[in-house]
């Protein structure tokens, strides 16, 4: 016979380390030779990391800034765009957030990608080359790299795995500048509970 049971339940959910591993797992599922539908894995994978870097900017943008997070009256930091948030929050820090090299160049890329996709317009390409095709491989294949789409590039695994460590290595430069231990950047929140027993 069911027991009735009185549950309080809290949980904490931090976005960052989350989608993180969202994203992670994707690239797992693209790097595996054979999975169906494993190059949009990589596009999900791509999609989760960009998602991780905003969420890490909500998640700890509002501890950094205080009011002047979201007040009315202040500098309102969480209506500004995902890369400009860094700049602020690595001025807040004293880390360098410099877009034009790496790892923050590949930051760029990934959050531009994002943009891209959450914003798609449609588009014609046209380019002519002069190719040496191998025997064994279609025209269209040994073409299809002149008319790609800018974020196309950035699901190849090994490209992927590379945009990954660069994100990775400037979040925990202004995480560690916090004061935090590098190991809790991928800490997922925590689910406390208390549950009495009813009769």
């Amino acid at each position: 016979m069911p027991q009735m049971s009185e549950v309080r339940i809290e949980k904490e959910f931090k976005p960052f380390p989350v989608l993180w591993h969202a994203a992670k797992c994707l690239r797992e599922i693209r790097d595996a030779e054979t999975v169906p539908g494993r190059y949009w894995a990589g596009l999900g994978a791509l999609v989760m990391l960009a998602f991780a870097v905003e969420g890490f900017c909500q998640t700890e943008g509002p501890g950094i800034f205080g009011d002047d997070w979201d007040n009315e009256d202040g500098a309102r930091v969480e209506r500004k765009p995902v890369l400009e948030k860094f700049k602020l929050i690595g001025k807040s820090v004293g880390a360098s957030v410099n877009y034009g090299q790496l790892p923050w160049s590949d930051v760029k890329r990934v959050m531009r990608a994002r943009d891209a996709l959450a914003h798609p317009r449609p588009a014609k390409r046209d380019k002519s080359a002069l190719l040496e095709i191998p025997e064994g491989v279609h025209p269209i294949d040994a073409a299809a790299h002149l008319v790609l789409e800018d974020w196309e590039p950035l699901l190849e695994p090994e490209t992927a795995r590379k945009l990954a460590e660069s994100i990775d290595a400037a979040l925990k430069d202004i995480w560690t500048r916090m004061g935090r231990d590098e190991w809790q950047l991928h800490l997922q929140g925590s689910t406390s509970y208390v549950m009495t027993v009813t009769k």
